[in-house]
């Protein structure tokens, strides 16, 4: 995951997003929190794949782009991530109706929430 993202994201760029897990039925699980024991670990990797869900642009070029609405943010997120194969992802922003079916849905998966902002916020 580390490799992948050291050669799809270009230097300068700082991504807000979380490392998740697709379980076997396809749902996006966190990976906080999966391994209690170190030993573990070795049987999680090997019967699920890691990856990386970006959810935000932080910065671009070494610029701090915190201050830029989130609808811009996403935009750039969007157009940086056109490139990126597995296991980079984006999480692309949607509309309230979508979030509130997902709210009532995704507990069930293991997913612990949404992240919820409005497109003209800045990221504070």
């Amino acid at each position: 995951m580390v490799e992948a993202l050291n050669a799809q994201v270009p230097l300068g760029v700082v991504l807000d997003g979380e490392a998740v897990i697709w379980n076997r039925d396809r749902h996006l699980m966190p990976c906080k929190g999966m391994v209690t024991a170190k030993a573990a670990l070795p049987a999680l990797v090997r019967d699920m794949s890691a990856a990386f869900a970006a959810f935000d642009v932080l910065a671009v070029a070494g610029q701090d782009i915190r201050e830029l609405p989130l609808r811009g943010r996403s935009q750039l997120l969007e157009e940086l991530a056109k490139g990126w194969a597995a296991p980079s992802h984006f999480s692309p922003t949607t509309d309230m109706e979508v979030a509130r079916t997902r709210l009532r849905e995704l507990p069930a998966t293991g997913v612990e929430g949404l992240g919820i902002k409005g497109h003209d916020q800045p990221d504070s």
